[in-house]
């Protein structure tokens, strides 16, 4: 059973890194949605024993709860020629497991460097953001993250 909780937890990251990289910018959150709660259907039950960070009195059969994702997120507006950062953090009690952005360019296509899309350094459970913005216009941004928790 351990081999088919780690099979799918290596399929749910395979699936959002294809899905991300495959993407400009970070943005395929629906798919990535989509991926995740097509997997859970698919791995239903499964025995925990011997996983790490499950308590030793769990048995193989125990129902430890039911795993949910949820998206988190943070809108913010990067002004012309600024740049700007903004995290967006998981609740107590859920775990980081990825993230991203979408930018909303009201003139099309913008001219945008984006420095950064990862887990923050320094503020843990959250996902950050830092971009430059060069449009002639601000530009408006959700910062999202995936926060997994087991209830």
């Amino acid at each position: 059973m351990r081999k088919d909780v780690s099979i799918a937890i290596v399929a749910i990251f395979l699936v959002a890194a294809a899905t991300v990289t495959a993407t400009p910018n970070g943005q395929p959150f629906q798919e990535i949605w989509d991926a995740i709660n097509a997997l859970q259907q698919q791995v239903g039950s499964v025995a925990w024993t011997n996983i790490t960070g499950i308590p030793a009195d769990i048995a193989d059969g125990d129902d430890i709860g039911t795993l949910s994702v949820n998206e988190r997120n943070q809108t913010f507006t990067c002004p012309t020629a600024h740049s700007c950062a903004q995290f967006v953090r998981c609740q107590s009690g859920e775990v980081l497991t990825g993230g991203g952005f979408v930018v909303n360019d009201p003139t099309g296509p913008g001219i945008l460097d984006i420095w950064t899309s990862r887990p923050h350094p320094t503020v843990s459970n959250s996902w950050l953001v830092e971009v430059k913005n060069n449009d002639p216009v601000s530009l408006n941004f959700i910062v999202y993250a995936m926060c997994a928790k087991i209830s």
